[in-house]
């Protein structure tokens, strides 16, 4: 009988212990995700289109890689929408110097859009320009599905 309850304490106490460790895990998981997806700045850039949604761009980073999520809300109910850009700007040094201004340059563009994720596949903000295209924000994804952006534009003036 001392044998099975002892059996019993020692299945329930690993039990637990894997319990916690699991618990553990996907809390650091958790945190770790938490910082990534962190906006790298507290204030949204915010603009409307040529249509007159209401967009926000909310700037955050993705380990290596800078993360932009452009939303938008349209006039009629329903119109909503998001699309997804990622890149390293940071590789740009006039980027590390004015960051939030890599992101207005882009914003200038994307207001004169009708539906702001329809617009370039990759974005070449003018102070970036003579960067390499992994510097520069390429279109990830969107929703709902829109239809292929174009392939490439530069914010000249």
């Amino acid at each position: 009988m001392r044998a099975k309850m002892r059996l019993l304490l020692l299945v329930f106490a690993a039990a637990v212990c894997v319990s916690y460790a699991q618990t553990s895990n996907n809390s650091n998981d958790n945190r770790q995700q938490q910082q990534q997806q962190r906006s790298i700045w507290d204030e949204a850039i915010k603009f409307t289109t040529k249509t007159k949604d209401s967009c926000t761009m909310v700037v955050s980073g993705a380990g290596d890689y800078t993360r932009l999520r452009v939303s938008c809300k349209g006039q009629t109910p329903g119109r909503s929408y998001y699309c997804d850009f990622q890149g390293k700007p940071n590789l740009c040094r006039a980027y590390n110097l004015n960051p939030r201004h890599y992101f207005i340059q882009m914003m200038w563009n994307l207001r004169k859009l009708s539906h702001a994720c329809q617009g370039p596949r990759i974005y070449l903000p003018q102070m970036c320009k003579k960067y390499p295209d992994e510097a520069q924000m390429t279109f990830l994804a969107s929703w709902p599905k829109t239809t292929t952006p174009k392939p490439c534009f530069s914010l000249k003036n």
